[in-house]
């Protein structure tokens, strides 16, 4: 287990409330006693709390196998995660494996490698112009239940549920395979569109709309962010994208605008017209760093915009008879990749390889905790069903299991267990030390015997 220690300020009265990573010798030095009722606050053994959730750790992992004849040497390369709540299954895009990598969240298991063959094989981790699988989203609902993952060669490969037989009109061609790869997606079921963002697409990046039904794209669905028809020039790619129900609209993050230093902002895509409506560019809202890569939709029309170089932003595009408006900052989320949110328990999870796993609660708008995360961990998913969170990281020997990478899943764990767990971190106490430096997340320490990591 990874237990990631935080600095607690006293605030009186028997309530403590987050500032942050906190390195364990000084912390012991300097505030032994506010460790202490920190334990009993955090485990839930204190009269008064400052946490609006319960605190989130590791609860298992789930070993990734390797392809041998695709993956000879066991590594873990990955990008996108995302969770069908209908069947509880986790699919996590696996470039090294050159697949889609199915889990049951009802099991914690590997279910299966989806690897495609022929025109629907993906390229892998050594693909040209790009790599691939990168995007992957589930369409699972009456009628239609296809996987989706986009392609290193400008393609969609659709499969059906469940299986690795290629589903009718795969591979989907969203452009040249020297535009580069098919990266996120997005999904309206109101219109069956599926929206699919070319993020290297050259000379500038465009996103394709989808017809769920044909698996084609449709007439005029090709949208250029090039600063033309309404769009924004999209000088640094784009990322991930979000459909909201109550607007009817396709939300999708812009990292740059018109070239440096600008910000980035958020683009509004109208999936019937298949125009670009809006460009909130965060430089308007006194924004000054961001490059916008997670989206999530949350609580209305409420958007939380993973940054992947400042503060993440909770935004409401409608604010403001549509203007928009910043409603919150949190400086501890930066450096994200990919973003979720859990609309049973109103929590976002936000991943970053460099920063480890940020937990914000979308309903009182309040930073909760900041797990650390095994290397290269940049993508998330969540079921809303268990309230388990799944991160996905690289092969690496200091998790156990993880030699040929694996998924980290993070949970509430169940009440009976947090006396334990309280009387383990108390133990940690007592055992030998060895500290290292490490740039990307400060100060480390390793417990002895195990090579077990916890992070301060």
């Amino acid at each position: 287990m990874r237990i990631l220690l935080t600095k607690i300020k006293d605030t009186g009265a028997g309530a403590f409330s987050w500032e942050g990573k906190w390195p364990w010798a000084d912390y012991v030095a300097q505030r032994s006693a506010a460790f202490l009722g920190s334990l009993a606050v955090g485990f839930g053994f204190g009269a008064s709390s400052a946490f609006a959730e319960p605190l989130y750790s590791e609860i298992a992992v789930i070993p990734v196998p390797a392809i041998q004849s695709i993956n000879p040497t066991g590594a873990f390369s990955f990008d996108i995660s995302f969770f069908d709540a209908n069947t509880q299954r986790d699919y996590v895009a696996d470039r090294s494996n050159a697949s889609i990598d199915v889990f049951s969240a009802a099991t914690n298991s590997f279910l299966m490698h989806m690897p495609g063959t022929g025109a629907n094989a993906f390229v892998g981790s050594v693909g040209a112009p790009d790599t691939g699988p990168n995007g992957v989203l589930v369409v699972n609902q009456p009628g239609q239940h296809v996987v989706y993952g986009g392609d290193g060669n400008s393609t969609v490969k659709a499969f059906d549920v469940g299986t690795s037989f290629p589903a009718a009109g795969s591979p989907i061609v969203t452009g040249l395979p020297a535009q580069g790869r098919a990266d996120e997606m997005a999904f309206d079921p109101a219109n069956n569109l599926l929206l699919v963002a070319n993020d290297h697409g050259t000379p500038s990046p465009f996103v394709s709309l989808i017809n769920t039904l044909t698996n084609t794209v449709v007439p005029g669905g090709k949208i250029i962010f090039d600063g033309s028809l309404g769009t924004p020039n999209a000088t640094s790619g784009i990322e991930q994208p979000v459909w909201d129900p109550h607007t009817g609209r396709f939300y999708i993050s812009v990292p740059e605008i018109g070239g440096s230093p600008d910000p980035g902002g958020i683009a509004v895509v109208d999936p019937i017209a298949g125009t670009v409506t809006k460009v909130y560019d965060l430089m308007d809202f006194g924004i000054a760093a961001c490059g916008p890569t997670g989206l999530a939709l949350g609580v209305g029309d409420q958007l939380m915009i993973g940054c992947g170089n400042g503060a993440s932003i909770l935004f409401d595009p409608t604010a403001n008879g549509g203007k928009g408006a910043v409603i919150k900052t949190f400086a501890l989320a930066t450096g994200i990749d990919e973003l979720t949110y859990d609309p049973s328990r109103g929590l976002f999870f936000l991943a970053s390889s460099a920063n480890g796993l940020s937990v914000i609660d979308g309903l009182s708008d309040t930073f909760i905790q900041q797990l650390i995360t095994g290397p290269g961990a940049h993508s998330v998913s969540v079921d809303p069903v268990s309230n388990e969170v799944f991160v996905p990281v690289r092969a690496t020997p200091l998790i156990a299991g993880c030699s040929t990478g694996c998924v980290e899943v993070f949970g509430i764990p169940e009440p009976g267990t947090l006396p334990l767990m309280a009387g383990g971190l108390l133990a940690l106490v007592g055992l030998g030390w060895r500290r290292r430096q490490d740039a990307a997340l400060g100060w480390q320490f390793w417990v002895r015997g195990d090579e077990s990591r916890v992070d301060a």
